[in-house]
């Protein structure tokens, strides 16, 4: 279990702690190059997100602290509006969301600064100092246990986002993280609508290109056999759930039950269209 590996692995429970104080990516990925583990292409942080579940988590929540500042300042946030005590009676006095993310930190200011993205980013920047975090849990399926930070995400990133399109390192940062995790939040409809909201302000080019490339890493099992395999395992996962919910689907479909076997179609297709359409025109 999750206690058990992280109980019997220092490396484990030090890169934990890193990340959990909220270090620098890089302090806290160098334990795994100080403790020699593997080969040159282990990717440390991939493998204890799949792992630790528990350190999964904890990275999301330290993209979360990242991207707070940014966020805060572009997107409007009404929940802290919301939820906040202006009750005079009970003595609450009204927060205005926007609490910093080092706040409650032990670290220093000036690493707290180094971690978290400043106002001003650029959708460039943010695409280099998350690829590395980002990666570890998307390939390790972690955040789909954080649907919050996919939408956070979206919601920045479109505010980012220049007129006419991106550049290559951007688009590939595009192309890996954001398409593909959609796969990952089964009937979740408004997880591909924050996604829209990103892909329908670039050129239908580059929209069909994520859209294709997709589909030339395979669907489904031909993920697996494609060399190298460009698709993470939970998500090779998720297309084959989907592919097997729209086949039983189809199966059950006729004239009496089209109404209802349609929305049960519509709600597949929320994580996974490509499969679901590419299974029905097959």
């Amino acid at each position: 279990g999750d206690s058990s590996v992280a109980a019997n692995n220092q490396i484990i429970r030090l890169f934990h702690a890193l990340i959990e104080v909220g270090a620098p990516w890089d302090v806290a990925t160098s334990v795994f190059v100080s403790g020699s583990v593997g080969s040159a292409d282990f990717n440390g942080a991939e493998a204890v997100c799949s792992l630790y579940e528990t350190a999964g988590r904890a990275v999301c929540s330290w993209v979360k602290k990242a991207i707070a500042p940014a966020y805060e300042d572009r997107v409007r946030n009404v929940g802290p509006e919301l939820m906040s005590s202006a009750d005079p009676k009970k003595g609450g006095k009204k927060q205005k969301g926007g609490i910093p993310a080092g706040n409650f930190s032990l670290l220093p200011k000036p690493i707290i600064e180094k971690t978290t993205l400043p106002v001003s980013t650029t959708l460039g920047e943010l695409s280099s100092t998350l690829a590395s975090p980002l990666s570890a849990v998307v390939t390790s399926g972690a955040i789909r246990r954080d649907p919050r930070l996919y939408c956070m995400l979206c919601r920045l990133i479109k505010t980012l986002v220049p007129e006419g399109g991106v550049d290559e390192s951007t688009y590939t940062f595009l192309r890996t993280f954001l398409v593909p995790c959609m796969s990952l939040f089964p009937s979740n409809p408004s997880i591909s609508t924050e996604l829209w909201s990103i892909l329908a302000k670039l050129p239908y080019q580059i929209r069909y290109g994520f859209y294709g490339s997709s589909r030339l890493a395979g669907l489904e099992k031909g993920a697996i056999r494609t060399s190298p395999r460009a698709k993470a395992l939970p998500i090779i996962e998720a297309e084959v759930d989907t592919g097997i919910d729209v086949r039983y689907t189809l199966k059950r479909l006729s004239k009496e039950n089209i109404k209802d076997m349609g929305r049960q179609l519509s709600k597949i297709s929320h994580s996974n269209p490509i499969v679901v359409f590419t299974t029905i025109l097959n």
